[in-house]
């Protein structure tokens, strides 16, 4: 997930929680109304207040559902990111093994190569002696 992303959904979550804060204040209005008015116009008042609160919330919840899809998508995406790190390391491993391996026979073949090439010179010695 980029740091956009989290500055993104920061502001969403602010914005909301303010809108909440607002329509508490809203609510808490309705109660102090309550003695002003008739009981059946109050009844109305409270049914429409709470119908509006609940397309609020209902906006809210879909809200957030988004930013939770949001984050399941940048969580996968991140996992699959670990994992190809992870198969990657596996892979330098291998290879690092393989080339200290590679790096021993080499210097294996290059201590033969100095004892052939020992061996040449004393063989050509001991022809140079026997054809003189």
């Amino acid at each position: 997930m980029t740091n956009n992303n989290l500055i993104i959904i920061d502001e969403i979550i602010s914005t909301h929680e303010k809108q909440y804060e607002n329509d508490l204040t809203k609510f808490d209005a309705i109660d102090i109304n309550i003695m002003d008015k008739p009981l059946e116009k109050l009844n109305n008042d409270i049914v429409l207040e709470l119908k509006n609160m609940n397309e609020i919330l209902t906006n809210e919840n879909n809200n957030l559902k988004a930013i939770n899809d949001t984050l399941k998508s940048d969580n996968v995406s991140l996992n699959m990111k670990c994992n190809s790190l992870i198969m990657f390391r596996k892979i330098l491993d291998t290879l690092s093994g393989e080339y200290t391996e590679l790096k021993n026979i080499n210097e294996t073949l290059m201590k033969e190569n100095i004892i052939l090439n020992k061996i040449i010179v004393d063989k050509d010695k001991v022809l140079d002696y026997y054809t003189i």
